[in-house]
């Protein structure tokens, strides 16, 4: 049995000033309930490490991120992400550094560090301006076997990584699927990471996880911190228990247009709950609880599969 914290306890004894974090703050899986405690701890000087959007703005915005190492940042439809511009161009809150790549050549940075690799090679990169950017932070050498230049990247280790998926069971293993997976073709970005924090939706019976083996995305004895944090991913999707909810987004893309509307929407949805409980009880408040469940998806059952296999000598 794993002991279950709350996310206030994982942040405040698993994340310290100047870490190198890796955080799920893609539009499926965002680990948005743990970066809003990072908000309201004032953790400070973090480097992030992943791709991701609003969650990242936001972050920067209340001064916790000093260097970004990303592939991508970005919020579509829902607006620019107005506080990296004023902390690039205006230095507001502070000055940011940004280190960027490509998806592929972040992923094997992390794969490297992974698997205790000194290097990744690759040819992605090659001739692009990221590379000159990038400087010495990466080696170009001559192919030994056929000829031509190849990229090494260095592997690139975390001291945490928060991540958020469907269910744990209570032995602490994680369970995970669709796109927002910590565990996708066998790359385990959790591995390159000294703690892992990591929050679910709801604990399973650990009959669940040896039925279906194969969503297993974190074993538990990589897990330092379980929370059980419903909705934690909100306003982003998890596959199997809500969509994203493109209002709420589209509320933060408008006020954090200027300072005073960024600071409008923290007071209220961030500094102004305690937890990802009262920050729900909060919505349902302000917008009703049949908005909230219209976010749950229909059930889509997947077809059982068969795991059974020969086991024995002829």
């Amino acid at each position: 049995m794993i002991e279950i914290i709350t996310m206030k306890e994982a942040i405040r004894k698993f994340v310290n000033d100047g870490d190198i974090a890796v955080i799920s703050c893609n539009p499926e899986g965002a680990a948005a309930s743990a970066c809003h405690e990072i908000i309201r701890q004032k953790k400070r000087d973090l480097t992030y490490v992943s791709s991701g959007g609003y969650l990242i703005d936001m972050m920067v915005g209340a001064g916790c991120i000093k260097r970004l190492i990303s592939s991508y940042i970005g919020a579509e439809v829902f607006g620019r992400l107005y506080c990296v511009e004023r902390a690039l161009k205006e230095h507001i809150p502070h000055r940011l550094e940004i280190e960027d790549y490509s998806h592929y050549t972040l992923t094997l940075r992390l794969m490297a560090a992974s698997w205790g690799m000194p290097f990744l090679p690759t040819k992605s990169i090659l001739g692009t301006d990221i590379l000159r950017y990038l400087g010495d932070k990466v080696k170009v050498i001559e192919d030994p076997f056929k000829g031509g230049k190849v990229l090494l990247v260095p592997p690139l280790h975390a001291d945490v990584g928060i991540f958020h998926t469907q269910c744990a069971d209570e032995e602490g293993n994680v369970l995970s699927w669709g796109t927002g997976s910590p565990s996708i073709g066998g790359f385990t970005p959790y591995a390159c990471c000294k703690k892992v924090i990591v929050s679910v939706e709801e604990i399973v019976s650990s009959e669940i996880t040896r039925r279906n083996p194969y969503l297993t995305a974190i074993p538990a004895f990589y897990v330092n911190a379980l929370v059980v944090e419903p909705w934690g991913a909100h306003p982003e999707a998890l596959t199997g228990y809500y969509d994203m909810d493109v209002d709420m987004k589209l509320l933060y893309g408008q006020l954090s247009r200027t300072i005073e509307g960024f600071k409008k929407f923290m007071d209220e949805w961030v500094y102004g709950v305690e937890n990802r409980a009262e920050y729900i009880n909060h919505y349902i408040r302000k917008y009703g609880y049949e908005k909230l469940m219209k976010l749950r998806p229909k059930t889509a059952l997947s077809y059982p599969i068969n795991l059974g296999m020969y086991v024995g000598y002829p």
